[in-house]
């Protein structure tokens, strides 16, 4: 009797590592990125999208911006990550006098501690602390427990009104860095709207190199020209066509026709 013997095969699978959105590099984890910058109040984010190192060098130019714009994100309320308003560096005005001062994240305004050396007998000086933290005259009385310094407390004096005043030059919104910033958010928007596979295509690898870099060559032009539509309309087709994206691909399409001339 003859007996059937089965074959024996053997399959090979293959696993492609996760590319950064980016540089296009494989790499073993990729992070999320937000779509609006997190310091300015952004949630939403697109997983798997950046490596560390572009994530980083999104953060040496989305920072600057977001320390320039603290004031009116404290004015709003507008919490970073962790969820909290920025603290921002201000004037009090008193009747006589101004002082360095902050406003913290609720509101409270705390004014610059004031320093001043008197010389005193025998090589000795007393130190005057006025607007002294709860820290320093928590340390303050520890070193006077200790037989460090001799520390006489006063009575607070008399409480006074001012006016708190807070000013920003809006130098980097402007910049090609802010610019940086402002074509971020919109080709993330772009991605989370359209899909990663869409604004990953050949079409934005010039805004994509400008975002990373900051080499604008002639991106604008480029974006103006029939050259990029043809591009972006061979994308849209190829992703109807190995995705189930078809009805945004269909939409984006019909942009298309109205846009090219």
């Amino acid at each position: 009797m003859n007996r059937g013997w089965g074959t024996r095969q053997r399959l090979h699978y293959t696993t492609r590592m996760p590319r950064c959105h980016f540089c296009n590099r494989e790499f073993e984890k990729l992070s999320e990125e937000h779509i609006f910058p997190a310091a300015l109040g952004g949630r939403l984010v697109l997983r798997n999208c950046s490596c560390t190192e572009c994530n980083n060098r999104f953060s040496q130019f989305e920072t600057p911006l977001c320390e320039e714009l603290a004031p009116i994100r404290l004015l709003l309320k507008i919490p970073d990550r962790r969820g909290n308003p920025p603290q921002v560096g201000a004037t009090a005005k008193t009747k006589d006098k101004e002082y360095e001062a902050r406003i913290k994240s609720d509101g409270s305004v705390q004014i610059k501690p004031v320093v001043t050396a008197v010389p005193g007998p025998n090589g000795s000086r007393e130190i005057v602390f006025q607007f002294a933290t709860e820290q320093q005259k928590e340390k303050m009385r520890r070193d006077a427990q200790e037989g460090k310094i001799h520390l006489l407390e006063s009575e607070p004096g008399e409480a006074q009104e001012a006016e708190a005043h807070v000013s920003s030059d809006l130098k980097f919104i402007g910049s090609e860095e802010g610019l940086r910033v402002a074509a971020k958010i919109a080709y993330m928007t772009l991605a989370r709207v359209a899909g990663l596979a869409f604004a990953g295509g050949p079409a934005f690898s010039m805004l994509r190199d400008y975002i990373k870099n900051g080499s604008a060559n002639h991106l604008l032009g480029y974006l103006s020209t029939k050259d990029f539509w043809v591009q972006l309309k061979r994308d849209l087709t190829n992703i109807a066509l190995l995705s189930r994206a078809g009805v945004t691909s269909t939409v984006l399409m019909r942009l298309y026709d109205y846009s090219v001339v």
